[in-house]
């Protein structure tokens, strides 16, 4: 077994007449199913990805330039295989196809089990060297905090100023408070996580058909929202609510009013999903945090939708709905958004790591923010864009409540 990184992809010289190609890396390992990472890629730009598989046999990694226009076929950029036996250490491969021309950084290390354990890598990039090594073991989604060695998690993304960070890997994390709000997901979330069994016959715009197992993560991050405001605090309840209880049929309802009136909502998520590329998902997203900043300031909490995938990564409904409650500018760049999130349940250091870029089209120079969503010790997830839904807060009943007398 070994473990395969992807570490960067770099545009050495793009497809597109334009500069700016959009491109599709898929990477299946063994017999699994393939794994999509989808960006959007300017000339001379680098996409760090920092990925980690864990392979058996065989890795396949495909990066195919997607068609601009509707009926264009996409080009397949670059192909390559990796296997078990493959050399140990960093390589750099470079491309040609067409006009275009691409290089993949990866690292393979010894894999689980295995007697020795690889060095990170170092990757030259323009004559200076950056350390690819994660300080920040990989464990699955489901997995528990790593303590350090006095017992205790670091959470919540540094106070340092003008620190160097690659927003594709964990920050390092410390402890910091609210700068306004009281807000906490330990206190003011639910205490159980976001998943349900849903048994009903009602369909929602753009989803076909429900799955067995589905969440409510916009009913739950607006019940959080509506607790704090009202100095409430949620019922405890171990385990998610079935389906025809008091709570279960307030998050459902709180849900359905998160898709926004006459589902402006949901149409904006369909919208980035299906109709905005990458770019232009990120421009908006500048835009939108100001709105968030804006709402956190006068003291108030922020539902978001994430759009984590687009129409050919991913679907509709694999998108997500989370509460900022607090953010800290650490430079003039780079701001941390803190959230709570219905998925890992208790959890006080979640953040969204948001960091302005300038790149320069054919035609002008464009500002966007590029997005991290980083889980402490357990996973980062690139977030193609958030926007707020800006849903009112309402007084939730007084049976699924207690008060918060802190």
């Amino acid at each position: 077994m070994i473990n395969l990184s992807i570490l960067r992809i770099t545009n050495l010289r793009a497809d597109d007449h334009d500069k700016n190609d959009e491109l599709l890396l898929t990477v299946k390992v063994d017999q699994q199913s393939p794994k999509a990472f989808r960006q959007q890629l300017m000339q001379d730009e680098h996409w760090t990805l920092n990925r980690t598989f864990q392979v058996q046999q065989q890795a396949s990694i495909l990066l195919r330039e997607l068609g601009d226009e509707e009926g264009e076929e996409d080009k397949l950029m670059v192909a390559f295989d990796v296997n078990s036996r493959h050399k140990k250490g960093v390589r750099e491969r470079r491309f040609k196809r067409g006009n275009a021309v691409y290089e993949i950084t990866y690292r393979v290390d010894q894999g689980i089990g295995e007697p020795k354990r690889a060095k990170p890598g170092r990757v030259a990039v323009k004559g200076k060297k950056t350390n690819t090594g994660s300080k920040t073991q990989r464990v699955p989604v489901d997995g528990g905090d790593k303590a350090s060695k006095d017992g205790r998690v670091q959470v919540g993304p540094t106070r340092r100023k003008n620190q160097s960070a690659d927003r594709n890997r964990p920050a390092d994390v410390t402890d910091f408070s609210n700068r306004v709000t009281r807000f906490r997901p330990s206190v003011h979330g639910m205490p159980f996580r976001n998943r349900f069994k849903i048994n009903f016959n009602i369909k929602l715009p753009f989803i076909p058909k429900i799955a067995s197992n589905y969440g409510l993560c916009g009913g739950m991050s607006l019940m959080a929202a509506d607790c704090f405001k009202h100095g409430n605090l949620p019922k405890m309840i171990a385990e998610p609510p079935k389906t025809g209880t008091p709570m279960y049929n307030h998050l459902f309802k709180r849900q359905l009013e998160s898709f926004g009136t006459n589902g402006k909502n949901l149409a904006t998520f369909f919208q980035w999903w299906m109709m905005l590329s990458t770019m232009q998902t990120q421009q908006k997203t500048l835009k939108e945090l100001e709105k968030v900043k804006a709402k956190i300031d006068s003291g108030g909490t922020a539902p978001l939708g994430l759009v984590y995938v687009d129409e050919k990564s991913g679907k509709l409904w694999e998108n997500h709905q989370v509460l900022a409650f607090d953010y800290e500018e650490a430079s003039d760049r780079k701001t941390y958004v803190r959230i709570y999130d219905p998925n890992y349940p208790g959890r006080d250091d979640l953040f969204l790591q948001c960091e302005k870029e300038n790149v320069q089209t054919a035609v002008k120079s464009v500002d966007r923010i590029a997005t991290l969503q980083v889980i402490p010790n357990v996973r980062t997830r690139d977030v193609r864009g958030f926007f707020h839904t800006n849903i009112k807060v309402e007084a939730p009943p007084g049976d699924l409540v207690r008060r918060d007398d802190r």
